[in-house]
């Protein structure tokens, strides 16, 4: 039984965790959005660097789009859809394992289990790309000489 209650606080921990990646990810997006503004605006003398700072920008976009999507669906889904996102896989699992005031069934639990370590997995990628692919990205922009609030350095 504590087994039970221990998988249950996880995964209702995990969710928050979701949400916050979530919320993370979406303000990187924005952010980025913004860098893909101003880099159009942008004129430097060396415009190859533009246009590879250009590159990079989307290539970010896109791999932020791609966790995103791993993550909830998109903002403009109309109509009745079914969401195999790792949120609602979690959320479906905890649900299914708490809804009763009995143990939960033991294929409950297992499943919970399963949802939590793909979620951990998704979970992980997220941190690698803020500890390794959003540092190059910053890395790119200074040697690149550009600077969003006023051009070049």
């Amino acid at each position: 039984m504590r087994e039970s209650q221990e998988t249950r606080v996880r995964g209702q921990r995990t969710l928050a965790d979701l949400r916050s990646a979530i919320d993370r990810l979406e303000r990187t997006r924005d952010a980025l959005s913004l860098y893909e503004k101003e880099i159009g605006r942008w004129a430097p003398a060396d415009a190859a660097a533009k246009d590879s700072l250009a590159a990079h920008t989307d290539r970010m976009q896109e791999r932020v789009d791609e966790l995103l999507a791993r993550l909830r669906l998109p903002e403009d889904t109309k109509g009745i859809v079914e969401d195999s996102t790792a949120t609602a896989r979690l959320a479906t699992a905890l649900g299914r394992a708490v809804s009763t005031p009995d143990r939960p069934a033991p294929g409950r639990m297992d499943e919970l289990r399963w949802a939590l370590a793909a979620v951990d997995g998704l979970l992980q990628e997220i941190e690698r790309f803020y500890a390794v692919e959003v540092p190059e990205y910053r890395d790119a922009v200074r040697a690149a000489g550009f600077d969003p609030l006023g051009g070049a350095d």
